[in-house]
């Protein structure tokens, strides 16, 4: 800030702030998190579960990971401008941010699945265990570290997602809306 001495371009951290100090006492500021928050939160719980459901159907039917795996390349490699382009054809604006975010951190969850080691759940089988066993004690220690790493790394693809479509959608009450604005 001192060095471009711009506050257009790069603003003091007291002139931040100042301004954020200011926003914070306005309901339509508060609004407008909420309702980003509640979209991003709404395509990262989505996308989890799609992705997991997704993961575990490929694991049992490994034609359909050879079958689209091309497409889970593509959606990790393409522009997200790009879907949301697409997907604010479809839906509604509000809802671009919620797709968005759920098709994205969708496809990060599908490799835990594929992390877990076939040899022990056929002795599970042989010695006849419970499916809650099962999870207890072979599935969830083989897929968990995956799982959660993943995770973490959703929930920053799902927010930088979920703004970035608010940013081109302009849904009602949205931070990305506001960006653009300002």
């Amino acid at each position: 800030s001192l060095l471009v001495a711009q506050e257009l371009f790069i603003p003091s951290p007291r002139r931040v702030g100042e301004r954020l100090f200011a926003l914070a006492g306005s309901a339509v500021f508060w609004k407008a998190i909420g309702a980003t928050l509640l979209r991003i939160a709404a395509g990262y719980a989505g996308g989890m579960c799609l992705g997991s459901l997704f993961g575990l159907l490929t694991w049992r039917i490994p034609a359909l990971h050879r079958l689209f795996a091309p497409l889970l390349a593509l959606l990790r490699a393409a522009p997200v401008s790009s879907f949301i382009l697409l997907v604010l054809l479809w839906v509604p604006a509000g809802l671009v941010p919620v797709c968005i975010s759920t098709l994205l951190v969708a496809g990060l969850f599908d490799d835990g699945a594929h992390s877990m080691d076939k040899s022990l759940l056929e002795m599970a089988q042989v010695y006849r265990l419970s499916p809650r066993v099962r999870f207890r004690a072979i599935l969830w220690p083989s897929i968990r570290p995956v799982f959660l790493s993943t995770a973490s790394t959703a929930i920053g693809l799902a927010w930088k997602s979920g703004v970035a479509a608010e940013v081109l959608s302009h849904p009602a009450f949205s931070m990305g809306k506001a960006l653009y604005e300002s």
